[in-house]
Formats: C-alpha cells, structure tokens, sequence
C-alpha cells in the first residue's frame, strides 16, 4: 500500500511541505509513478520504529 505526501503530512503531523523536503531528501523511502510521489506505507512504518529503537 502505498501513500500520498498528504496522508503521509497527516499521518506524521507535519506540513506537506515539511513532507514534500523530505521525500527530496531521501529521508523517507519513495518511489514516482508517473509524476506523482508515492511512500511505502511499510517501509515508512518500519523506518519510524527502527528509528526509535
């Protein structure tokens, strides 16, 4: 599954564009179909808990 800057902005609790500097950094883990920027909702999730650890 995957998501949206949106939903991901939602899910972390920050802006879209927060979200959107850290897809252009490579922070989170995305992938471009067609133009539009979409995240691994388990491969974010899994990056978060590791990150906590």
């Amino acid at each position: 599954m995957f998501l949206t800057i949106k939903e991901v902005a939602k899910l972390l609790r920050i802006s879209e564009r927060h979200a959107y500097n850290l897809v252009s950094n490579n922070d989170i883990p995305n992938v471009r179909i067609k133009g539009k920027i979409l995240i691994p909702k388990e491969q974010l999730l899994n990056q978060l808990f590791k990150q906590e650890a």
